[in-house]
């Protein structure tokens, strides 16, 4: 039998909380599917044996970026559903030359990257790291902490997660300044923010958001010149992508004692490195790139991914594929 005709070969990738698995289990599906999931991650080129015969993959984020190494060894492969919209990880251009369809689902995890952000900077303003450590030693001390209120939150993209983590400032009483590569002054006044030029933007702040998509023009956006602007009390809080920045300079400043903080969700390398200073560090609090995977929010993303793929499956049916 022609294989173009055969009952698709369905993969999804990293399926670290088994959403793909109980979405999937529970799924009808319109055609035959030959659906298997993966529950852990395996790095490339390990992973080639057991997707060789993939025509579609799922794939959770960006667990597992598409190199065009992997496309060139994937021959069966003609599609992917991804969840969530950024899609740095992909190599569009070797996917496109290849007719490789890309389909991601838009939408559905704003609230929980805000909200996480929001977590990050008041542990690094009431120093929880540092307070929750002085009672798990059997120590009583009261340091000397900063409120929210009155201090200045510098956001950098005021997009969907970017306008909510404004609101969230406002509500505590924050002043609240913003920039990004197409803002202008009316659309941040509309959303409680004052606009202001980026590099005034980290010369002000007492805590740095950064909640840009990351492409080509904001690849390392935040730089020298821009993390050399903050004050050595300041803050800089990442649950966009570890891409924005420079990690090796923030390192830096961090182990010279020329940053107030670093709360981050988001790395330059993922998983991070066990021996990586960000890790360790006491003036950093860090999570593993969970700011999106809230109950509902992972449930919502896998579903639609799901859909995704009856829609593909539905149209290369009609057009006898």
């Amino acid at each position: 039998m022609d294989s173009r005709h055969a009952a698709p070969v369905f993969v999804a990738l990293d399926d670290y909380e088994g959403e793909w698995s109980r979405q999937l289990a529970a799924h009808r599906w319109s055609r035959p599917v030959t659906v298997r999931v993966l529950r852990e991650h395996v790095p490339w080129p390990a992973l080639a044996d057991a997707i060789r015969d993939a025509q579609i993959l799922g794939l959770t984020r960006e667990r597992t970026p598409v190199t065009a190494e992997m496309v060139a060894a994937l021959p069966a492969l003609r599609a992917i559903s991804q969840t969530g919209t950024g899609l740095a990880h992909l190599d569009l251009a070797a996917l496109a030359a290849r007719g490789v369809t890309v389909m991601n689902t838009p939408g559905g995890g704003a609230e929980a990257v805000a909200e996480l952000a929001l977590l990050l900077m008041l542990m690094l303003a009431r120093e929880v790291r540092t307070l929750t450590d002085i009672l798990a030693q059997g120590a009583w001390r009261q340091p000397l902490t900063r409120a929210l209120v009155r201090k200045t939150l510098g956001i950098v993209g005021l997009g969907q997660i970017g306008t909510k983590m404004a609101a969230l400032g406002n509500a505590l009483g924050m002043t609240v300044l913003a920039w990004g590569p197409t803002l202008d002054p009316e659309r941040a006044r509309q959303h409680g923010a004052t606009w202001v030029p980026v590099e005034d933007l980290f010369s002000r702040s007492d805590f740095v958001s950064l909640h840009l998509r990351l492409n080509d023009a904001t690849r390392g956006l935040v730089g020298p010149a821009l993390l050399d602007r903050m004050k050595p009390t300041a803050c800089l809080i990442n649950t966009a992508r570890g891409g924005l920045v420079d990690m090796q300079h923030l390192r830096r400043m961090l182990l010279e004692g020329r940053i107030g903080g670093v709360g981050l969700d988001v790395f330059d390398i993922e998983p991070l490195p066990p021996d990586d200073v960000l890790r360790r560090h006491p003036r950093v609090v860090a999570t593993p790139h969970v700011g999106w995977i809230a109950d509902e929010v992972l449930a919502t993303y896998v579903g639609q991914a799901i859909a995704n793929v009856e829609q593909l499956l539905a149209r290369w049916e009609a057009e006898g594929r």
